[in-house]
């Protein structure tokens, strides 16, 4: 289950830091470091991986857009689905 790889990387930030690193050692170690430390809280919300947040995708596609890399950033969930994620 994909869940329990986001979970050990969650845990093991150190560990998943070094892998990172020999897959894009362009990317300094600190760096990648700095940002899985910002993003692993974002991938369980009440223990839970995988359930996508309509409030944080349209926030996000709204800063995409921001930024000029989404040109209509209100067709977000025409790009998602939930079908292959486990019940709640």
């Amino acid at each position: 289950m994909t869940g329990r790889g986001y979970a050990a990387a969650a845990a093991e930030q150190g560990r998943t830091v070094e892998l990172l690193a020999k897959a894009v050692p362009y990317v300094p170690a600190w760096r990648l470091a700095r940002s899985l430390a910002l993003v692993t809280p974002t991938w369980f919300h009440e223990g839970t991986w995988g359930h996508l947040r309509a409030d944080l995708l349209k926030g996000y596609a709204a800063f995409l857009a921001g930024y000029g890399i989404l040109a209509t950033p209100e067709t977000w969930p025409a790009a998602i689905t939930t079908d292959f994620l486990p019940p709640r």
